[in-house]
């Protein structure tokens, strides 16, 4: 496929990604999920739990939808970081980094240690806020 990022080609050429058909129907769907788990998110009479889940699987989706656009998807062990990693700093929202990162450790000891850590409301709103901002720019992206 062409027209990819570089930095997605190299991540390809070292077997951090891997080839994947391209399927609009697929990428749309990735954004429709992200979407609808948002409004989740930010719905006050959810549990703080459930709205982190929400919030986290809302960028989760978003980045299945950026490597999917472009023909690929995570390859291997650590999946869901590489893909979270790679989607926040090519569609240019840097700043959100590190809150991406602290949340995918969080869903991480969430759902494989105990006891279960605390989730804070600084990151689920870090997470909402990122999603703002970045669901546009993936509508823009995939036409």
């Amino acid at each position: 496929m062409t027209g990819r990022p570089e930095a997605i080609e190299i991540l390809l050429s070292k077997g951090h990604l891997a080839e994947a058909v391209r399927v609009e129907g697929t990428v749309r769907q990735y954004i429709t999920n992200a979407a609808g788990m948002l409004g989740d998110a930010k719905r006050a009479g959810n549990s703080v739990h459930g709205r982190f889940i929400c919030a986290y699987e809302s960028v989760h989706c978003l980045s299945m939808a950026f490597l999917r656009h472009y023909g690929c998807r995570p390859g291997g062990e650590g999946h869901r970081q590489q893909a979270l990693q790679v989607f926040v700093q090519q569609i240019g929202l840097n700043e959100a980094f590190a809150t991406v990162t602290r949340a995918h450790q969080i869903r991480n000891d969430k759902t494989y240690h105990e006891p279960a850590p605390p989730v804070d409301q600084t990151t689920i709103d870090g997470l909402i806020n990122f999603v703002e901002m970045a669901l546009p720019l993936m509508r823009q992206l995939t036409g």
